[in-house]
């Protein structure tokens, strides 16, 4: 992050440049009914993790269960 301290006519602006780094994991989107969603919410945070990290830990634990059982092959 960086400052860009700029006069105009007297006037000083600041500017806040933030360097924006690509997301090293894809993205994935999905639509809750608000009630799952509020509860998800609730469950992330009694695990202090933010949501997207608590369904992250969901799915690493289904898929490593599902390794386990013989339904996907090879390890995480």
């Amino acid at each position: 992050m960086g400052v860009l301290s700029l006069t105009n006519g007297g006037t000083m602006v600041s500017v806040v440049c933030e360097k924006v780094m690509p997301a090293k994991n894809p993205r994935v989107s999905f639509v809750l009914p608000p009630d799952l969603k509020r509860d998800l919410e609730a469950l992330a945070e009694q695990d202090h993790r933010s949501v997207s990290n608590y369904i992250l830990k969901l799915i690493i634990q289904d898929v490593e269960r599902a390794k386990g059982d013989g339904r996907l092959g090879g390890s995480l």
